[in-house]
């Protein structure tokens, strides 16, 4: 199966520049009439000469910009995948195609569990209702398809850790009975403020509303990048009737949210010997970061096969050069053997005029290549850094390939 990326053949290629710019070199100063020879044709035609350049230039950009853009994009898919899923780990649920209710206090049987464990960073049941809408009546703006959230914070950990705008934590225990708040995707598609009165509907009490005021607009924790609002457990038990019940534990690990994906086997092997029979764990970051590596693994395959057609190219480009070059000037070539050059003088000669091309070609390719491949970085970085809940480096440190540290700003690791 065809698995070679662009960056497994960055290497080779710079290995065999290298050497061929040394063997010119060498043959350069072994004769070094031939090299002034062969490099003074390179400007005598100057439009066939931009041409040549202008194809070499091609191949060369292609392949500079698949290499620029191979790993950001590797990056990129992953960061979206966890950014959409918060600081959730694994998800306990009960068996079934609907998460099913079951008691809160479970939540504290599997806090225990893991307790003990160093790569478990935080533990949180949760009730979780799909599918709300909501209407902001002091902006006059509705959405559906919310989802309303309520969490246990005792042990969240890093899942209680929701921030305000301006990075000041804000806790699920500080909301008041008729308070709530907004996630910031959600926030932005209502124009909402802190103050504003929200009004809930849902299928689980047809006829009825319910009033809240907006306390804030938060970010990271439980909250990741679909629309949400969180409410006080106990309030969104009681809109629900299911006093005392929960639909899924939050598992949250230790790192941040990318490196403590890692831990999410051991994290799940622990669980099946806590867990009562009707529940099991889902890691959804793990699955999340999998699907989002292989569509990554996809289109790498694309782009290396680009790289590849374009290597191909870009070598039938130099040979087509040499033949032209033979072609054209086989009267001038009779004159110079006839002058005492020997074939591999004349060979010298015309080698020395196609590295001038090749290498005026390389130097802007690169450069062409280089340039294309940093607006690509931006762009995927620009909307990556949209989606982030906490981020505030730019759009290129968010996710470009020399500026990676192995965790992910804005969820310090826990």
């Amino acid at each position: 199966m065809f698995t070679t990326s662009g960056q497994n053949i960055a290497w080779p290629l710079v290995v065999d520049a290298v050497a061929a710019v040394a063997i010119l070199a060498l043959l350069a100063w072994r004769a070094p009439y031939l090299a002034r020879i062969g490099l003074r044709n390179v400007g005598r035609r100057r439009l066939r000469t931009a041409l040549i350049i202008f194809g070499l230039m091609l191949s060369t950009s292609f392949v500079a910009m698949s290499l620029a853009v191979d790993d950001t994009v590797t990056l990129a898919v992953k960061t979206v995948a966890v950014f959409n899923l918060g600081r959730v780990d694994e998800d306990i649920v009960a068996h079934g195609w609907a998460p099913q209710m079951f008691d809160a206090h479970i939540g504290d049987t599997v806090a225990n569990a893991l307790g003990t464990t160093p790569h478990v960073a935080g533990v949180a049941p949760v009730l979780l209702t799909p599918n709300m809408l909501v209407a902001d009546e002091t902006q006059r703006q509705v959405r559906g398809g919310v989802t309303a959230i309520g969490f246990d914070p005792s042990h969240a950990g890093p899942l209680g850790a929701l921030r305000t705008a301006r990075g000041v934590p804000a806790p699920a225990g500080a909301l008041a009975p008729n308070q709530l708040y907004l996630n910031r995707g959600l926030a932005q598609l209502l124009f909402a403020r802190p103050g504003d009165t929200i009004t809930l509907y849902s299928e689980h009490w047809p006829g009825k509303r319910y009033r809240f005021t907006v306390r804030d607009i938060v970010t990271g924790g439980v909250v990741g990048d679909p629309s949400a609002i969180v409410l006080p457990l106990p309030v969104l038990q009681q809109l629900l009737d299911v006093s005392g019940k929960v639909n899924h534990i939050y598992v949250a690990n230790a790192g941040d949210g990318l490196t403590g994906v890692g831990y999410s086997d051991e994290v799940r092997e622990r669980l099946e010997d806590v867990l009562p029979g009707e529940l099991h764990t889902i890691t959804v970051k793990q699955n999340g970061v999998r699907f989002a590596t292989a569509a990554e693994d996809i289109f790498g395959r694309i782009l290396s096969l680009f790289t590849f057609f374009a290597l191909f190219i870009g070598l039938l480009l130099i040979f087509l050069i040499f033949v032209l070059l033979v072609a054209e000037r086989r009267a001038e070539l009779g004159v110079v053997r006839a002058l005492g050059l020997r074939r591999a003088h004349v060979v010298r000669m015309l080698l020395f005029e196609g590295a001038g091309y090749d290498l005026a070609a390389a130097a802007i390719g690169v450069l062409g290549g280089l340039g294309l491949g940093t607006l690509v970085v931006a762009l995927v970085c620009r909307s990556v850094s949209s989606r982030r809940a906490s981020s505030s480096r730019s759009a290129w440190a968010c996710c470009s390939p020399w500026s990676r540290s192995g965790s992910l700003h804005g969820w310090p690791a826990a």
